[in-house]
C-alpha cells in the first residue's frame, strides 16, 4: 500500500515539475498569439490594455497602424507575422470587404484556415444583437475619424447612410453581416488547433470563466486580471454620446423593437445557435 502511494505521489509530482517547466519554457519563449474579434465586443479595451499586457509576448496592431496612417501603405508590400514573441491583433473579422487597403495588407494572409490552422488563437465574440445596437450608435455618432484621407471619406459616407436610418432599420440591414462574419469566426476556430472562443458575455457575467480561458494559452499576471474584470464593468448610466455607452449584455431587447427582436432571431438563428445566445 506505501508503494502504492509513494508511486503516485512521485507521478504527482513528475507532472508537477512538467508543468512547471512548461510554464517556464512558455513565458520565456512564448508562440506568437493571434486575436480575432468583431467591431463592438470591447476591441478597443483589447487594444489599449489587455493585449499590452500578456507575459512574454509585444503588441503588434497593424489595423490600428494602418488607421492611425503610421505605416506606409504605398509600398503595397505584405505585413509580416513573426512565429514567436508577438501577439497580433485586434484582427477584426467585421473589417473584411469595407476597405480594399486593409483587406489586401492584413485582412487576406490572415483570413485563410491554411494560415491560422497552426497558430495559436484567441477568438472573441458578443451576442450580434448587441453588437448591432452598439454599432449603429458608434459609427453614427461617436466612432472617431481615420487620419488616412481615403478611409475617412469612406467613414464620413458610412456616417451619412447610417443617420438616415432608426437602429432598426440599421440592425436588419446589417443582420446578414453579421451571418458572414461569425460563420467565418466558426470556420477559422474550427481549423485553428489551438483556438479558444471567448465571449463578452462571459467577460461581463462569469468572469471566473473568462480569465480560465483566456489564460490557456497565455500567461496574465494576476493585477493585469483584476484589472481587465474592473474595467469591463457595465456602467450604472447608459452614456449616449460615449464610446462606450452601457456595457451591459442583452441590452438590444430595451432597444429594439419587438418585431424587430423577432426578425433578428430569425435571420441570425444558425449563428445565435452555433454560438448558443438566446432568443
Amino acid at each position: 500500500m506505501a508503494s502504492i502511494i509513494f508511486r503516485t505521489q512521485l507521478r504527482h509530482s513528475s507532472e508537477a515539475l512538467q508543468f512547471m517547466l512548461r510554464k517556464r519554457f512558455r513565458r520565456s519563449n512564448p508562440e506568437s498569439l493571434f486575436f480575432y474579434t468583431l467591431h463592438k465586443c470591447a476591441s478597443t479595451l483589447f487594444s489599449d490594455y489587455i493585449l499590452n499586457n500578456l507575459i512574454g509576448l509585444k503588441h503588434v496592431d497593424y489595423a490600428l497602424d494602418l488607421y492611425k496612417g503610421r505605416l506606409n501603405l504605398s509600398s503595397g508590400k505584405p505585413l509580416t507575422f513573426a512565429s514567436h514573441g508577438y501577439v497580433y491583433g485586434p484582427i477584426r473579422v467585421s473589417g473584411m470587404g469595407s476597405n480594399d487597403l486593409i483587406d489586401r495588407l492584413l485582412n487576406a494572409p490572415t483570413m485563410s484556415a491554411d494560415f491560422v490552422s497552426d497558430k495559436i488563437a484567441l477568438f472573441f465574440v458578443r451576442d450580434p444583437r448587441d453588437i448591432l445596437v452598439s454599432a449603429y450608435h458608434s459609427f453614427a455618432y461617436t466612432h472617431g475619424y481615420s487620419a488616412v484621407p481615403e478611409l475617412r471619406r469612406r467613414q464620413e459616407q458610412n456616417r451619412a447612410e447610417i443617420l438616415a436610418m432608426t437602429v432598426d432599420e440599421y440592425a436588419l440591414s446589417r443582420a446578414d453581416n453579421q451571418v458572414k462574419h461569425f460563420t467565418t469566426i466558426h470556420q477559422l476556430a474550427q481549423a485553428c488547433h489551438r483556438s479558444v472562443i471567448l465571449k463578452y458575455e462571459d467577460m461581463v457575467d462569469r468572469f471566473d470563466h473568462f480569465s480560465s480561458q483566456l489564460t490557456e494559452y497565455v500567461d496574465v499576471d494576476p493585477h493585469v486580471l483584476r484589472q481587465i474584470q474592473r474595467r469591463s464593468r457595465p456602467r450604472t448610466q447608459e452614456r449616449e454620446n460615449s464610446h462606450r455607452r452601457s456595457g451591459r449584455t442583452g441590452g438590444f431587447r430595451s432597444k429594439l423593437e419587438p418585431a424587430t427582436v423577432a426578425a433578428l432571431n430569425q435571420r441570425l438563428s444558425v449563428i445565435l445557435d452555433c454560438f448558443q445566445y438566446p432568443v
